[in-house]
């Protein structure tokens, strides 16, 4: 329901390449050096799962191109949304522990959350730049391939 909601509302859905599967790995360790925090980790990565981000990009993705809605998916590796500045566009190192963002260059000061939103926003509104959702799954590339932004069909021919 939230995903037909958002491509009836918006004329652009701007989001990032999440890797759940990075981002729930074990916490367990090895015998010689054993992690920490484990059951609070397990529980984290239950939520993670279950939040069924991955299915959301998929829905969000062909219904989408049935709505006309352009879908903006940012590649984080390339991007690195939550280290850049919205202002300057400079690299601010942080840790997960900082909430908020502090740009030496710039001087601007934001919660780290909207700093990252507003770098995918503009990412989104660049041309040249991201990954486009795609309906169909592509075969895995090897080599490193330059983002993107594709747009729906529908999208393309009101532009031109």
């Amino acid at each position: 329901k939230t995903t037909t909601r958002l491509v009836k509302s918006c004329a652009l859905i701007a989001t990032e390449a999440l890797r759940t599967q990075n981002m729930s790995r074990s916490a367990r360790g090895t015998p010689d050096k054993p992690g920490r925090r484990v059951k609070q980790k397990a529980g984290l990565n239950r939520e993670i799962l279950s939040a069924g981000l991955s299915m959301a990009h998929h829905m969000l993705a062909y219904k989408a191109v049935e709505a006309g809605t352009r879908v903006h998916v940012s590649d984080t590796r390339q991007l690195k949304p939550s280290q850049r500045c919205s202002s300057c566009w400079e690299i601010v190192p942080k840790t997960l522990a900082q909430r908020m963002h502090e740009c030496p260059h710039c001087g601007l000061k934001m919660p780290r959350d909207q700093n990252t939103a507003s770098v995918v926003l503009i990412d989104a509104h660049t041309p040249g730049t991201g990954v486009a959702a795609r309906p169909k799954p592509l075969a895995r590339q090897r080599a490193k391939s330059k983002s993107v932004t594709r747009e729906t069909p529908a999208t393309a021919s009101q532009d031109a």
